[in-house]
C-alpha cells in the first residue's frame, strides 16, 4: 500500500521554513517593502544581506512546493520509479514510501516522503 504524500501549500512552507510567525508570505512580503529607507551604507549591506537570505528562502519553499506537487501525480511518480529502474540496471523492487531529507539549494532541510527502491536481494522476500 502506498502511503498518501500530504499536500504542503506554499502559507505552511513559509510558516515552517523562511518565517516562524503567523504572516503569510503576502505579509511578509509587504512587510519587508514597507521598510523605512537605509539611513548608512552599513544598514544597506545589513539589508542586502537579508534580502539575499529571504530569496533563497522563497526560492526553497518554491522548489519544495513543486517536490510535493511532483510526489502528488500518480503518473510522475509511476515514471520516475519505472525510469530509475530502467537506468539503474539491476534487479531492483519497490521498497514503498519512505522519508527522505534533502538541502535545497537555498540551504534549506526538508523532508518528504518518496517512492524508495533497493535492489533484490536473495532474502529480500518480505519473509
Amino acid at each position: 500500500m502506498v502511503d498518501r504524500v500530504p499536500e504542503i501549500t506554499l502559507e505552511n512552507l513559509l510558516l515552517l521554513i523562511a518565517y516562524p510567525g503567523t504572516a503569510s508570505l503576502d505579509q511578509r512580503f509587504d512587510e519587508l517593502l514597507a521598510l523605512p529607507p537605509p539611513r548608512t551604507a552599513e544598514e544597506l549591506l545589513v539589508r542586502e544581506e537579508e534580502n539575499r537570505v529571504y530569496g533563497q528562502q522563497v526560492q526553497d519553499l518554491l522548489t519544495f512546493n513543486q517536490l510535493q506537487k511532483a510526489h502528488g501525480d500518480k503518473a510522475f511518480v509511476r515514471i520516475a520509479v519505472a525510469d530509475a529502474k530502467f537506468k539503474d540496471g539491476r534487479s531492483l523492487r519497490d521498497m514503498g514510501w519512505r522519508p527522505v531529507a534533502l538541502q535545497l539549494e537555498g540551504g534549506s532541510r526538508v523532508t518528504l516522503k518518496t517512492p524508495y527502491i533497493a535492489e533484490k536481494t536473495p532474502d529480500s522476500s518480505g519473509k
